[in-house]
């Protein structure tokens, strides 16, 4: 075939106007249409859920606020903790129009303490085209805790006994249901008193646990404590450690007395309206506190420290300073200008202590040798942050405080509060004092209830021979009770002092 010029011509011109049309129909497709995604909330919150409980259900809406169809694939959820999140009735790939919307319902049921995924949007939006929603929510979960880990029962005598406590804590966000209690290869080791089972620990409260030690070997033994509940870590069993050695020997400790050893007191007082009368009580009956204090020594300091700062708001008032019984009565009832925290006065003497440096509000009042005495006076429980209301970790303040001190024989925290377990009064006018009774306890302080008669002079007798430090000895081993034989300055004592297994 032979192709002249002029069908040449027509070739070419009607390939030209077949690209034109092309274009043409490209942009009357487009003319600027662009589909874009919002997505509202941009994040999801679904707070806190109970172990238990139906799970938590929230919305959130897809927009098309772009100009042209957008297309979505199927939602998806993706994360470490995908799984406690899930898109109900999940609709596929979907396909919205401009200023259309649709809704996805998320459920949540938690499986860990800190739930984190996203939801994943791919779609053709111009911006966002891979769009990831953060989903967050929180597990309500029992927490089951042993203190102290390990219990060491130190050195005992073969085939004597000796008793210490653990402290079964519920530090989760929902109560722990505990099934049983049991020593695992016992060795000597053996439980106190159980209570009936199942026991139920509260958020935030204890049980306290008696643990009997009686060696039947000359050498260290070790066991496992096992707690079986509701704590779904380790497959709900809690386990705490016990050790302790037994032997055959002799062993001796000597400490020399001073004669007027020197106290360093603080006292803190919560100024809700309901103390008012109480923290009056309290500085009418200084003198008699001192008093009895002078039976042991004259060499003492007292600060009064209601504030949250710590800063004390009394003077370091010692045997030499004037009219020391009127600027007390009038500091126990001050709070200076920051009381925001009278009703958590762990956080205040903690301060108080640790103010103690050169240059700081309450240098001097530290010394080196002297006993270091705590008395906190409250109706409610010990309310300092993190975690919060009765949830004080007391532990941490006490060691706060012997590590400024520098030895924790040192320290005593002594307090007036609300009978231990159920507060006290009818009705009740004080809640229990938890916080400052395990800071008593874990001291060697003395706790007394404020619905009793804390003024007479038996209770501030206790209170006086808990600020001095030769009133009582640590031992460093475990005695066999039968065997202890004391002297004083060579002279042994048959009935001058008493042995505190404890």
């Amino acid at each position: 075939m032979v192709i002249t010029r002029a069908e040449q011509i027509f070739i070419l011109i009607g390939l030209a106007a077949c690209s034109e049309n092309k274009i043409t129909s490209f942009e009357n497709e487009n003319s600027g249409a662009a589909p874009q995604i919002m997505v509202n909330p941009s994040q999801i919150d679904f707070g806190l859920h109970l172990t238990g409980e139906a799970p938590v259900v929230q919305t959130t809406t897809i927009t098309n606020i772009g100009t042209g169809n957008l297309a979505i694939s199927a939602p998806l959820i993706i994360g470490a903790q995908a799984s406690s999140f899930v898109i109900l009735q999940n609709p596929g790939q979907l396909n919205l129009e401009p200023n259309e919307e649709h809704q996805l319902q998320i459920q949540f049921a938690s499986s860990t303490s800190e739930d984190q995924a996203q939801l994943r949007l791919q779609s053709n939006s111009v911006e966002n085209n891979e769009l990831e929603v953060p989903l967050l929510g929180q597990g309500a979960f029992p927490d089951i805790v042993v203190t102290p880990n390990p219990l060491d029962f130190g050195t005992i005598g073969v085939d004597c006994k000796a008793e210490q406590s653990v402290v079964l804590s519920n530090q989760g966000r929902q109560a722990a249901i505990v099934y049983s209690i049991s020593i695992a290869d016992s060795v000597g080791f053996h439980l106190g008193e159980l209570p009936a089972f199942p026991l139920t620990i509260e958020s935030d409260s204890f049980y306290p646990l008696a643990i009997e030690f009686s060696p039947i070997t000359n050498d260290s033994v070790g066991s496992t404590l096992e707690i079986v509940s509701t704590d779904p870590e380790n497959s709900g069993v809690t386990t705490g450690n016990i050790q302790g050695t037994g032997f055959w020997q002799l062993h001796s400790e000597q400490w020399e007395i001073e004669q007027s050893p020197p106290s360093d007191i603080i006292f803190s007082v919560d100024l809700s309206s309901s103390m008012s009368d109480e923290a009056q009580e309290l500085g009418q009956q200084f003198t008699t506190f001192i008093t009895e204090l002078s039976t042991y020594t004259t060499n003492w300091q007292v600060m009064v420290v209601n504030a949250d700062h710590g800063c004390n708001h009394s003077g370091i008032l010692t045997e030499a300073t004037p009219d020391y019984a009127n600027i007390f009565l009038t500091a126990a009832q001050t709070g200076a200008y920051d009381i925001s925290f009278t009703e958590a006065l762990l956080t205040a003497v903690t301060n108080a202590v640790e103010k103690t440096d050169p240059s700081e509000c309450n240098e001097g009042f530290l010394r080196p040798n002297a006993m270091l005495h705590i008395v906190m006076l409250s109706d409610e429980c010990e309310q300092s942050p993190n975690p919060g209301i009765c949830g004080t970790q007391w532990q941490d303040y006490i060691d706060r405080i012997t590590t400024q001190k520098g030895d924790p024989n040192l320290v005593r925290i002594s307090a007036i509060a609300g009978d231990y377990p159920d507060g006290c009064g009818n009705p009740q006018t004080a809640e229990f004092g938890s916080g400052y009774w395990e800071s008593s306890q874990l001291t060697g302080g003395t706790f007394l209830s404020i619905c009793s008669d804390w003024t007479d002079p038996l209770s501030l007798q206790q209170l006086a021979q808990t600020s001095v430090a030769q009133t009582s000895f640590t031992l460093s081993k475990t005695p066999v009770a039968e065997t202890i034989t004391v002297t004083i300055d060579g002279v042994t004592e048959s009935s001058s002092w008493t042995f505190d297994p404890v």
